[in-house]
């Protein structure tokens, strides 16, 4: 028999119920686990009884040693649901500046990447829903109900399409990524406030460029649509797959290359490669630069001038003066498309380059076909040598008759151009030589208000219509 006094508490939010265990001489009920369970259902402990420490408990009493406050129940706490969040499938902070070390260890300050492009369809953001909260349960037994995870709002500005669950959005068009506010929008035109330069690094853009002031040396603009150019190119690069307008012009310092799939309007050219596959549509001058239309070139204004370098177009080139009284050499060439000029000059030479090595080897396997006569038989360094010759033989045949087809396909192409004029409205200076087609002449002489095409196989010039 063994003299007790026990006592229960509950802990203020029925997570947590304590024990505590004092002797009393004057009581001597025998002490059990099944008696320890009696006080704590007496006590209104239903939930999470723990039978390890009612064993420490009872190890206790039976060992006559007071306790105070041992935990013998713990309640299952209920959990709250996560919140719904949003995922980006792009990286928003794509406004930071951040230069990349090259492998050399110096920084790139030219390709900065401050531009997100994306494509119509483009996944772009993804809610992730709440979660509902977890019940738990008191040590008295009575539920308790977690909160439920607060639902987000789905951001999706101008340009962007949410899916009929919402919780997906996409791209609405092809352009770049802006966040303002926690919105975000698809802007199809990239506005550059001031001049492309260490401050934006290069730009690279799917939808149409606009900057307002001017693309510095060394710097590249590439653009799938128009760029607009309110200053000057200073010996930047351009290629669009739309327009090129620059307001003020082109001084290319020999390292400016602009390339147009659309028109391509300047000011004034110097110093540059320009290439566009529809017109080039100039204010005041070309001068010492090499332009290729795929249609034709238009210089006006007050000037009027091409001056040293090339033009070329497939159709005209029209213009009020060409040349100088310094009888600076100045080409202009048209009735050829620049695109398939280079490309029949690249294959003439590829065809030219086969050619002399096909002749290179035939001879080297007469030789081994001399020595092998002679001898009866070669040497087995020399029949590898021969078997590596047959192969090549076969390899450089198969490509000249590739490009041999190619190259008269392309002869018959340019044949057909022969249809463009030059008019100078106008002088002509010395120095200035014409190419129509296939025909070419050079003017020593000077000639005014002129018209020059071909006429019967030959270069004429008659009085301008313009």
């Amino acid at each position: 028999m063994m003299p007790k006094k026990a006592e229960v508490k509950i802990s203020p939010d029925k997570m947590t119920a304590f024990m505590s265990f004092q002797f009393d001489e004057a009581d001597s009920e025998e002490i059990n686990i099944g008696s320890l369970e009696r006080i704590l259902s007496d006590n209104d402990v239903r939930f999470g009884i723990d039978k390890e420490a009612l064993l420490q408990a009872f190890s206790l009493i039976k060992e006559k040693k007071d306790f105070s406050n041992l935990v013998v129940a713990k309640g299952e706490r209920a959990k709250d649901g996560e919140n719904a969040y949003i995922k980006y499938h792009f990286a928003k902070d794509k406004n930071k500046v951040t230069p990349k070390e090259l492998e050399d260890g110096k920084i790139d300050f030219y390709n900065i990447s401050l531009i997100e492009n994306v494509v119509m369809g483009q996944l772009l953001l993804e809610k992730i829903p709440p979660t509902p909260g977890l019940p738990g349960k008191t040590v008295t037994g009575e539920v308790v109900y977690g909160r439920d995870g607060n639902g987000a709002k789905m951001p999706a500005g101008k340009n962007l399409f949410v899916s009929e669950d919402g919780l997906k959005a996409f791209a609405g068009a092809d352009g770049h990524v802006k966040v303002t506010g926690g919105t975000v929008s698809i802007e199809t035109v990239y506005t550059v406030n001031g001049d492309v330069d260490f401050s934006t690094g290069n730009i690279d853009y799917l939808g149409n460029v606009v900057i307002k002031g001017n693309i510095r040396e060394g710097f590249k603009v590439v653009s799938e649509g128009t760029v607009e150019v309110y200053g000057t190119v200073e010996g930047g690069i351009m290629q669009a797959g739309g327009d090129i307008i620059i307001k003020k012009g082109i001084r290319g310092l020999g390292k400016s290359r602009i390339t147009a799939k659309g028109d391509i309007y300047s000011m004034f050219i110097e110093n540059a490669y320009v290439e566009s596959e529809k017109d080039v549509i100039v204010g005041e001058a070309i001068m010492h630069s090499v332009v290729n239309s795929g249609s034709g070139i238009f210089v006006s204004g007050r000037k009027g001038l091409i001056v040293g370098g090339l033009a070329r177009a497939e159709k005209s080139i029209v213009c009020k003066n060409v040349g100088s009284s310094l009888a600076t050499k100045t080409q202009l060439e048209v009735g050829i498309n620049p695109k398939l000029l280079l490309e029949y000059r690249r294959v003439d030479e590829e065809l030219k380059i086969t050619s002399e090595n096909l002749d290179k080897t035939r001879k080297a396997l007469n030789i081994l076909g001399a020595l092998k006569q002679k001898l009866g038989t070669l040497p087995t360094d020399k029949l590898m040598m021969e078997a590596k010759l047959i192969s090549t033989q076969e390899e450089l045949m198969n490509s000249f008759e590739i490009l041999s087809v190619e190259h008269k396909d392309l002869e018959e192409k340019m044949e057909g151009l022969k249809d463009g004029y030059i008019e100078v409205l106008g002088s002509i200076k010395g120095g200035v030589e014409v190419t129509i087609g296939k025909y070419k002449r050079h003017f020593s002489d000077e000639y005014y208000k002129s018209r020059i095409s071909v006429v019967d196989a030959e270069i004429e010039v008659s009085p301008a219509v313009g």
